[in-house]
């Protein structure tokens, strides 16, 4: 018998943003005066743009996505192309080809397959490192909060 596993590696944003209100709401009526509560207002609009931007599809990025597909097509079939003329080319005149022009042949297809692949790798990657860098941004900016509401902790009177 399989049990249920419960996942606790993913949270519920609506979950979060409604235990952010409530905290807010708690700190604005315990400690009216304090900038904790504005600390709070900004934690909330961070949860509410972070739930924003994860539950609407982001058209660039699919963009981007999409015209990197593309270009990695593109440079595949191109190198391709390259590996096949030097080949057909170093075939073509067996008796004028020596040893030396083989190497070289085969050097230059060498490095135009390493130098592809490079660059399919990069064409490749670039959506997910837009998408990691849109979402470091967010962290950053929880993590800069994390710090303000510990500095409010360092105040409190014990």
């Amino acid at each position: 018998m399989r049990e249920r596993v419960q996942h606790y590696d993913r949270l519920d944003a609506t979950a979060v943003l409604a235990t952010v209100e409530r905290l807010q709401r708690r700190i604005a009526a315990r400690f009216p005066e304090r900038n904790l509560s504005r600390v709070a207002e900004e934690l909330q609009a961070v949860v509410a743009d972070v739930t924003e931007r994860a539950e609407s599809p982001d058209l660039l990025l699919r963009w981007l996505r999409v015209a990197s597909r593309v270009a990695v097509a593109g440079l595949v079939v191109l190198t391709g192309l390259v590996v096949v003329v030097l080949v057909r080319d170093l075939q073509r005149a067996p008796d004028e080809v020596d040893a030396l022009d083989w190497v070289q042949g085969l050097e230059a297809g060498i490095n135009d397959v390493v130098l592809a692949g490079i660059a399919v790798g990069f064409l490749w990657l670039v959506p997910s490192r837009m998408e990691r860098s849109r979402a470091l941004q967010v962290l950053y900016r929880l993590r800069s909060l994390a710090h303000i509401i510990d500095m409010h902790q360092l105040t409190k009177d014990p």
